[in-house]
């Protein structure tokens, strides 16, 4: 991978991903109280609302696509058949890695 550094010079850099081979996803831990949280956080925490959905990862080479659940498996495909229709809206970026939740409506 290329990227340009604030003198406009361009830098070879290697991120250990691999486009097509799942991530392990960082996941959260469970806490019996608010309480409890905090105690575990002494430095500060930030906390998000948890959707009730499904992971996914998403990776995306040229045209291709692959999906991957939270167990880095490849989701089933009768999951994906109206997320697929958006993805190709997803991003312009020719080669990417997107995670996020599929929710239903």
């Amino acid at each position: 991978i290329q990227k340009h550094d604030e003198e406009g010079l361009t830098r070879d850099f290697s991120t250990g991903l691999t486009l097509q081979q799942p991530i392990k996803p960082m996941l959260a831990r469970a806490s019996k109280s608010y309480k409890d949280a905090v105690k575990r956080c002494p430095n500060g925490m930030r906390a998000e609302i948890k959707y009730d959905g499904e992971r996914i990862q998403i990776h995306k080479e040229g045209d291709s696509f692959k999906c991957y659940s939270r167990n880095l498996k490849e989701h089933l495909e009768w999951k994906l058949v109206e997320v697929k229709k958006y993805l190709p809206q997803a991003t312009s970026a020719s080669k990417i890695i997107l995670d996020g939740e599929i929710l239903e409506h």
